[in-house]
């Protein structure tokens, strides 16, 4: 029994992630728009109902903790599993110890309170840092700390990914980021139409401001085709507890 109620924030990021248009929830559809430069030809996302060509593939969340981001992703990663069988969704944060204490206990909670049984329906391997469906479909833990050895992230390869979520992406280079997304391409076509990858952050001054929030002189910046900020707060949380406590603190 999957009990997923969330509020109209999370609810709007919800829709972003999905693959259907989140302006009219129509079909996304891939057109040719042109060749490139060695002859191949090039397609873009549009919705063939209201002809929305813009189809957000990283969408960023940003705001204070406790506004559930963390949650919304874990229940993101494991519905997609449960959606489509040999998905390789991807958990991230800056290093596997800051994850594996905070994000991956929040995608073992969701799925138990899902009524999903351990060995039944998803085994986890600590060993390569999976939790793997009855179907095929895992989940897959990534450090992203910047190495000096390795500064254009080299360590993904020629990797292929369905999804990611990077959890609290404040503290994660922007080189990385854009090479992991680089590497959702396994089975995007038959799912999500499109790359999609969802990132969490708390404020903070890093490279995601310029990017997604506003410029240097504190002018809202227009986000890249396909790029999506959305802001949140404690009262974004469906949860009363996380509001009842921030509440307590005020006093």
């Amino acid at each position: 029994k999957i009990d997923f109620a969330p509020s109209p924030r999370q609810y709007e990021v919800w829709k972003n992630l999905q693959p259907e248009c989140p302006e009219c929830g129509g079909r996304v559809i891939q057109v040719k728009t042109g060749i490139d430069r060695n002859g191949n030809p090039v397609y873009s996302s549009v919705c063939d109902k209201c002809g929305n060509n813009n189809i957000p593939q990283m969408i960023l969340c940003g705001g204070a903790a406790g506004g559930g981001k963390s949650y919304l992703g874990s229940c993101w990663l494991i519905s997609s599993c449960l959606r489509w069988p040999d998905m390789r969704m991807v958990v991230a944060r800056k290093t596997l110890k800051s994850l594996r204490e905070s994000t991956w206990n929040t995608i073992q909670a969701v799925a138990k309170s899902w009524g999903l049984e351990e060995q039944v329906h998803y085994k986890i391997n600590n060993l390569s840092g999976e939790m793997i469906f009855w179907n095929g479909s895992k989940i897959i833990m990534k450090e992203m700390a910047y190495s000096p050895s390795d500064p254009d992230y080299l360590r993904f390869g020629s990797s292929e990914f369905s999804g990611a979520f990077v959890d609290e992406v404040g503290e994660v280079d922007q080189r990385g980021v854009d090479v992991l997304f680089s590497r959702i391409r396994w089975k995007t076509s038959e799912t999500f139409k499109t790359p999609k990858m969802f990132l969490s952050c708390n404020p903070a001054a890093c490279w995601l401001r310029e990017r997604f929030v506003q410029d240097e002189e504190g002018n809202p910046v227009k986000c890249r085709d396909g790029e999506v900020f959305i802001r949140f707060s404690i009262f974004d949380n469906p949860d009363e507890s996380f509001r009842q406590i921030y509440e307590s603190s005020l006093n």
